[in-house]
């Protein structure tokens, strides 16, 4: 039955999920003209009356100064208030996504709907539920993010999918920086895989219980991405941890253990500090290092000569942690490497060390070289860039290998201290000129190009060079003059 009402005897639902209405004004100025075509749904209220749906136009006909409104009038308790009104906002695609995930909450922690009922009920597949109720663990200032139109909603949910605030608040100040007000899904996922870990690299036993007091085994845990393979289909077959705070705690309570175990053994155990130092270069002991592990093969080159371990007659190791908490056995690197040949007998090999040395002390007066001359073409070339592009390609270079060389003293310009993060930089892309900017990624491509140990160049720097008129060759040669004047100066010094 359709009755007409009066405006004064109806207040709105406080349930109903849309806080958001829009502009009513095309809409008030229909009802004025035409009158309310579609009734509103009112409950009994007292002696009044209480808005189920229909908010829109409601107000409306308030703005058009109606004095009454068309009304379907039921029975129904809260519960199935609340159905009716996520039904037919579900209908409407003005309805903000985290106004529907708190509906779709309401009814699943309140009134006892499964995931399986919402879908059923809604006729949304339960990924869309999932995703919905995910929205509501949402941070704060992602969530106002969210609100302000500057994150798509695939975006917004990539970013619920992380476990803690914290983590959530880190990859949307990221996305931001390096991507501007509106990243893309493909840009979320990027920065949000990057604050997730692989179980399967884990330094520690996954089904360990009592690694972290309260936590629980790795293995049965629900911050795992395939514990929630409708939220995390993109991770399919991946196991990755959400939760790096716990992940890494995980890792130093190991790490303690083993550490303990190792010294109560009389082991000499490396300290944070020392391990850091020695594994500076991504965990590759290579002959600058003063370390070798003793399960690696001694002789360069060779995959299946003997381990230091066998050359150096099984020592008491060294024990530490890598850069990614793996324990490995190490020695100090021998001073005389005469005697260790690629079967562990005598042989040159202090005269290939040698050779090695020399290859990359050439590599490296070349690639200053080429630096140099590379460095002006290419800057000349950036001026023609657009500042913005070079902004995003600058912030994208800072994130990935931080502040070093032309970054670093760009970032003390700026009043960074000696120990200043990338995001001091990062946050102030936007004061440094284009042509500083050009200069900065020039010399930064040019780094990542090929770094000047020994061996060939790498391709990319060859074609580099090729593109902008620089002979390598030539370089070479003079890096070769130039490293033969330095040695008879330093013969005729130390005469």
């Amino acid at each position: 039955m359709i009755t007409d009402i009066p405006l004064s005897r109806i207040t709105e639902s406080p349930s109903n999920p849309r806080k958001h209405f829009g502009d009513l004004s095309e809409l008030a100025a229909s009802i004025r003209e035409k009158g309310v075509l579609v009734p509103v749904l009112v409950r009994p209220k007292g002696k009044d009356y209480e808005l189920v749906y229909g908010h829109r136009r409601l107000r409306a006909s308030r703005e058009a100064h109606l004095s009454s409104i068309p009304c379907m009038v039921r029975e129904l308790d809260d519960r199935e208030v609340l159905e009716a009104q996520v039904v037919e906002n579900a209908q409407r695609s003005d309805v903000h996504p985290l106004e529907e995930a708190a509906a779709f909450r309401a009814l699943h922690e309140e009134h006892g709907y499964t995931v399986e009922d919402l879908a059923l009920r809604l006729g949304k597949s339960k990924t869309y539920v999932y995703g919905r109720l995910r929205l509501c663990a949402l941070a704060p200032v992602v969530r106002e993010a969210f609100l302000a139109d500057k994150l798509l909603p695939t975006v917004a949910l990539a970013i619920a999918r992380l476990p803690t605030q914290a983590q959530q608040e880190k990859a949307l100040e990221t996305l931001q920086l390096r991507y501007g007000s509106r990243p893309t899904l493909e840009h979320a996922q990027a920065v949000t895989e990057g604050l997730t870990l692989d179980l399967t690299t884990a330094p520690f036993d996954l089904a360990a219980t009592a690694l972290v007091p309260k936590v629980g085994a790795c293995t049965s845990c629900p911050k795992r991405s395939d514990t929630q393979p409708e939220l995390f289909r993109d991770f399919t077959g991946e196991a990755r941890c959400l939760d790096l705070a716990c992940f890494n705690a995980k890792r130093d309570a190991a790490w303690a253990k083993r550490a303990a175990a190792a010294k109560a053994k009389g082991l000499r155990v490396l300290s944070d500090e020392e391990a850091a130092k020695a594994f500076a270069y991504g965990g590759v002991l290579g002959s600058w290092s003063e370390w070798v592990d003793l399960d690696d093969v001694a002789q360069p080159g060779q995959k299946d000569g003997p381990t230091w371990r066998e050359v150096l007659g099984n020592p008491a190791p060294v024990v530490a942690r890598d850069h990614t908490g793996r324990e490995r056995c190490l020695a100090p690197r021998p001073k005389d490497l005469d005697g260790v040949g690629p079967r562990g007998g005598t042989s040159d090999y202090a005269e290939e060390r040698a050779e090695h040395e020399a290859a990359r002390q050439l590599g490296q007066e070349t690639m200053k070289i080429v630096k140099a001359k590379l460095a002006g073409a290419i800057s000349e070339a950036m001026a023609a860039v657009d500042p913005r592009v070079l902004r995003l390609v600058a912030a994208d270079m800072i994130e990935a290998i931080g502040l070093e060389d032309e970054a670093l003293e760009l970032a003390k310009e700026l009043g960074a201290d000696e120990d200043a993060a990338p995001e001091f930089l990062l946050a102030r892309l936007e004061q440094v000129s284009a042509e500083r900017l050009g200069r900065l990624v020039a010399l930064t491509l040019i780094d990542r190009l090929w770094w000047g140990g020994a061996g060939e160049p790498s391709s990319s720097l060859t074609q580099a060079c090729k593109d902008f008129g620089v002979d390598l060759k030539k370089a070479e040669a003079a890096a070769k003059r130039a490293l033969q004047k330095r040695a008879q100066e330093k013969g005729v010094a130390d005469a």
